[in-house]
């Protein structure tokens, strides 16, 4: 297949691998295009997989809608599902990169019966270091919490969204980098530090007694909104 459609949207995809293998789903990011996933998806050609990877809504032509409602998570976790259908799919391995991943997580979330495995990748971009430190963090966490579970430990973290600091203020204050991540965020501001009280308070108190190995994101909705241009 080379394309799939939704209504007055079409969307180019680029299919590669033995036809009637199973199906890895390449959800690119922001800035990229699915030449992102060039060398994935030769090496997953090599190990007999199929790989399907859309240009995402937004960034061609034939797919950009104006409205800014139509880049909402439950919007391109659809398209997802469309892709599948076109393709003749029951279900796929996704792997979502940057804001693929939102896109992956909601897909999962609404669809789990079409999902066979999730690998989602979050990330900003040129903070290469900045993402892998925080990745780490939400990994460890999770391990952390299943290997202390049996001494009654109990491990979580908090992900802040965007919070103005000294070590930030300059990038994001009054800058175009600064209006982009207003504009991908529901309440339409940064956050204040007091703001992460309340999340911390549960964690440590007796109402998260049977909460472990989460990460609770205190970012005025940024990750639930998802794509939104």
């Amino acid at each position: 297949m080379d394309h799939f459609l939704r209504p007055g949207l079409r969307f180019e995809v680029v299919d590669s691998g033995p036809a009637d293998a199973p199906a890895v789903v390449l959800l690119h990011g922001f800035p990229q295009q699915p030449s992102t996933f060039d060398a994935v998806a030769a090496q997953l050609n090599t190990e007999g997989l199929r790989t399907l990877a859309p240009t995402q809504r937004g960034y061609s032509r034939t797919a950009r809608p104006s409205r800014r409602r139509d880049y909402r998570t439950a919007a391109t976790a659809d398209d997802v599902i469309a892709l599948l259908d076109t393709a003749g799919l029951s279900q796929a391995h996704i792997v979502g990169h940057d804001w693929g991943g939102n896109q992956a997580w909601g897909a999962a979330g609404w669809h789990p019966d079409r999902i066979a495995s999730l690998s989602s990748f979050v990330a900003f971009h040129q903070v290469g270091a900045y993402s892998a430190a925080k990745t780490a963090i939400v990994s460890l966490t999770r391990t952390l919490a299943c290997e202390w579970a049996k001494d009654g430990i109990r491990v979580n973290a908090i992900a802040p969204g965007v919070f103005p600091t000294d070590l930030n203020r300059s990038t994001i204050m009054g800058t175009p980098r600064g209006q982009e991540l207003l504009m991908r965020t529901p309440m339409g501001r940064f956050g204040q530090p007091e703001e992460l009280v309340g999340a911390a308070v549960l964690l440590a108190s007796d109402g998260a007694s049977f909460l472990t190995g989460q990460c609770i994101a205190v970012d005025g909705g940024y990750l639930a909104l998802g794509v939104n241009s």
